[in-house]
């Protein structure tokens, strides 16, 4: 059986090493017995490729299909692996940038995906996101999510690349900014900085390898903004959010600009 595995919803989603592709449809068969409640086991095929972020797949066993409702402390998030980029692994960081937001905050999502930072947000707190993502499938989805959801907040989705995004909004709007792109955040980060109000937190996420990641991102993130023509009043957290290979991980740096 391979020791990493993702599970979404009712769907388990393994990488079967090729050394191991003759018996990849007995792996999936026992996966099924040990865990009788999931309906499909898939095999991820190739890389996450595209401007959408999206992979192939395979069925290993069970009832072959790619949408699900996947649960994150009680937020319902509707989930299509095959249309729109979505990982489980970013539990505790959902949960964790949404205790941070208060009441009446506007909080701007630039790479939204399916929205899990939007729902847990407005699940807990009476904030405004704009959702924002250049994947009409994943905007499709969140909506689908809005009404699974008793949200107290509000939730308004925009489908748009974050630059003509950033460009058509009106300057220092945001109390917030979520930046949790896939590969390439700090190609948006003079957005961002043309977005967040004085005294506003921007959650900058990027990969840094070994050794000293945490310090890899504190330079990292201090210099884009200081590029960009603002200023740090502090950086509050800076964590490791999942790891993203070997020896490499996604960090997280939350930026406090003046």
């Amino acid at each position: 059986m391979p020791r990493a595995y993702d599970l979404v919803g009712d769907i388990a989603v393994l990488e079967v090493p090729e050394e191991l592709d003759a018996v990849k449809e007995q792996i999936g068969e026992h996966f099924l017995k040990i865990h009788p409640n999931f309906e499909t086991v898939l095999n991820k095929k190739g890389a996450i490729s595209g401007v959408v972020r999206v992979r192939e797949y395979e069925l290993l066993a069970g009832v072959y299909k790619t949408d699900t409702i996947h649960t994150e402390y009680g937020c319902k998030i509707a989930v299509d692996l095959a249309k729109a980029y979505f990982s489980p692994r970013l539990l505790e960081e959902h949960h964790q940038v949404a205790q941070q937001v208060e009441d009446d905050e506007l909080v701007i999502d630039l790479f939204c995906g399916v929205g899990p930072f939007p729902l847990h947000i407005t699940k807990r707190s009476r904030a405004g996101v704009m959702a924002v993502d250049i994947n009409p499938e994943a905007i499709q989805l969140l909506k689908k999510s809005i009404e699974l959801n008793q949200l107290i907040g509000e939730i308004q989705t925009v489908v748009s690349d974050a630059h003509k995004f950033a460009q058509t909004s009106p300057p220092h709007i945001a109390n917030r900014i979520i930046m949790n792109h896939p590969s390439g955040a700090e190609k948006f980060v003079s957005d961002a900085c043309q977005l967040i109000k004085p005294g506003g937190v921007i959650h900058y996420y990027d990969f840094m390898a070994e050794p000293n990641p945490e310090e890899q991102m504190l330079t990292r993130a201090r210099n884009l903004i200081e590029a960009n023509n603002r200023k740090l009043m502090k950086i509050s957290r800076v964590r490791k959010v999942r790891d993203s290979a070997p020896h490499e991980y996604q960090m997280v740096a939350d930026l406090k600009i003046q």
